[in-house]
């Protein structure tokens, strides 16, 4: 067992709605992963908006006037098994962009 963080960074445009990013968290061929934790930086403080998926069931949503008041991490103990991946989405009503990171600790296991 391996314990990784992978941090990905995404910008969400101004007045969007919810849309798939670009970038996910595949679990490659050989391994296993569970999700343990995930961390969270806004650069807004309310109207933005991030969803996780386990390929297409919704595992969270998380805004950021919750994160901004807590600042807690979230924990998770949920399966990402080989072939599968973990998603973002994201929604924004502000009327600037705002930067969103996001750091996933995940368990990993050879299959």
């Amino acid at each position: 067992m391996t314990i990784k963080v992978y941090r990905k960074t995404f910008t969400i445009n101004a007045s969007s709605t919810w849309t798939r990013q670009s970038d996910s968290l595949p679990t490659p061929a050989g391994y296993n992963r569970v999700l343990r934790e995930v961390r969270l930086s806004f650069s807004a403080t309310s109207n933005a908006y991030l969803r996780l998926y386990v390929e297409n069931e919704m595992i969270a949503e998380i805004s950021a006037e919750v994160w901004n008041k807590y600042m807690l991490p979230y924990y998770f103990d949920t399966q990402i098994p080989t072939g599968k991946s973990l998603y973002f989405e994201t929604s924004n009503s502000n009327s600037s962009n705002v930067t969103l990171t996001v750091e996933c600790i995940v368990e990993e296991t050879t299959a």
